[in-house]
C-alpha cells in the first residue's frame, strides 16, 4: 500500500518537515528492532508533542494507514 499524498500533505498541517522522513535511506535505520523481521516504512513521523501523537493516530485511523510504533 502506497502511502497516500493526501496523508503526507495532512501531515504537514500538523508537524514540522523535519519531524517527516520520507527519504529511503532515512528511513532505513528504522526497519528494523532486535527481531529478524524487517520491513522499509514508507514514512517515519517523529512527533515531539502529545496532541501531534494523538493527530497522527486520528489521520492513520480515517485514511486506513497502518501505524506501527516505537520507542
Amino acid at each position: 500500500m502506497a502511502l497516500p499524498l493526501e496523508v503526507l500533505e495532512k501531515l504537514r498541517t500538523f508537524l514540522s518537515s523535519h519531524c517527516i522522513l520520507t527519504d529511503t535511506a532515512e528511513c532505513h535505520a528504522y526497519s528494523y528492532d532486535n527481531s529478524r523481521y524487517q520491513a522499509l516504512p514508507e514514512a517515519v513521523v517523529l512527533a515531539e508533542q502529545h496532541h501531534q501523537v494523538e493527530s497522527l493516530i486520528q489521520l492513520c485511523f480515517t485514511h486506513q494507514v497502518p501505524l506501527t510504533v516505537r520507542g
